[in-house]
């Protein structure tokens, strides 16, 4: 996810403290820069999820081309499909990287 953000919404509320529903490996680009969707935002998502990876970088509310963030998301898209491939259960990744 990049700039991803909980909503305020009262129907997604009760989808957010479903927990199970977020029992899956994920990954969070987040801009410490960002003026749309602060990085405390991002992180409040992120912290949603059992095993987030988080890849910072010092920018704004764009994909980050920095070479840690192409390659820990590389490493947490190969990791996915070794998983898939190997029919090892998807819901933990191995990856853990924050900046």
């Amino acid at each position: 996810m990049v700039g991803g953000f909980l909503g305020a919404d009262p129907v997604l509320a009760l989808q957010y403290a479903n927990r199970s529903c977020y029992d899956m490996p994920s990954a969070h680009i987040i801009g410490l820069g960002d003026g749309i969707v602060p990085a405390p935002l991002s992180h409040a998502l992120a912290a949603v999820f059992k095993h987030p990876l988080i890849l910072q970088h010092d920018g704004g509310h764009v994909i980050a081309a920095t070479p840690e963030a192409r390659s820990g998301f590389g490493k947490f898209l190969e990791d996915m499909l070794r998983r898939k491939a190997s029919g090892v259960d998807f819901r933990q990744s191995s990856i853990k990287m924050t900046r």
